[in-house]
């Protein structure tokens, strides 16, 4: 999975990738959106998010949601829909419901042809049981082979 932020001018500020199982250990928050604004408040800390796109492959869970408008990302555009994980703001508390409301996610506006690219390749790269045995292993101390 992959994030990339750009200004209004669509000039690239920075990009990320899924890290949860980099380097041989698990990272819970090491999805592409939360690489990404971690990056962002490094780099950029004086940025004015709020003429800031951000672009993923996979529609943002609920960690990844709750983030994104922390941050004050204003709008935010996936190619696939995640259906098992993808958060679609729903439900929300009151106070991050007022948050929402400054804040558009939604499936980009592309061809079909991207939206179908970006599905087949994210069937066919999770492994969604192996992907949960991988983390209940994390979860109980268990080196990850």
């Amino acid at each position: 999975m992959g994030a990339l932020l750009v200004n209004e001018a669509q000039e690239l500020l920075c990009s990320a990738r899924n890290q949860v199982f980099a380097e041989g250990h698990y990272n819970s928050a090491g999805h592409a959106e939360m690489q990404l604004l971690d990056r962002l408040e490094a780099e950029y800390p004086a940025q004015d998010r709020s003429a800031l796109t951000l672009y993923v492959s996979l529609q943002p869970c609920l960690m990844c949601y709750g983030r994104i408008l922390l941050a004050g990302i204003t709008q935010v555009r996936y190619l696939a829909r995640d259906k098992p994980g993808g958060f679609t703001g729903k439900h929300l508390p009151a106070a991050w419901a007022e948050l929402a409301t400054r804040t558009s996610i939604c499936q980009a506006d592309v061809d079909d042809y991207w939206i179908r690219l970006a599905e087949q390749a994210i069937e066919q790269l999770q492994d969604r049981p192996g992907m949960r045995k991988r983390v209940v292993k994390a979860w109980r101390g268990e080196p990850d082979t």
